[in-house]
């Protein structure tokens, strides 16, 4: 529930669980975690809610971290929220294999910039 309502941008919807006990890193379904699946579509205020509840923001699923999917579709606030949330930027693994690697097969250049000034 918390990872479709991460998916799906409801963010009221989130605080009510969380401050209700959900899981913040629970594996739910297809993302692996609620902050995974909040990425997909950049969703920056629910990445911020899930971190400030104790998300594990360098957690690993099968499309890597949450940067990675952040970078993959080239959002560009959720990226900057989770490199200074403490998102380890040269995290390897999951399909995506680097957030840098993710950016660079997308063609998303401002996420490469991006990484890339933070030290990536």
């Amino acid at each position: 529930m918390l990872q479709e309502a991460s998916l799906k941008g409801l963010t009221d919807v989130i605080r009510i669980l969380v401050q209700n006990g959900a899981n913040v890193d629970a594996d739910q379904g297809e993302y692996d975690s609620p902050l995974q699946a909040a990425c997909v579509h950049g969703h920056a205020e629910i990445i911020r809610l899930l971190l400030i509840h104790g998300a594990d923001i360098n957690l690993r699923g099968k499309y890597g971290t949450a940067l990675q999917v952040a970078a993959f579709f080239g959002h560009k606030e959720s990226v900057r929220v989770l490199i200074d949330g403490g998102a380890n930027i040269d995290a390897e693994g999951g399909r995506y294999g680097t957030a840098l690697y993710a950016a660079a097969i997308q063609g998303k250049t401002e996420i490469l910039e991006v990484l890339l000034e933070r030290g990536a």
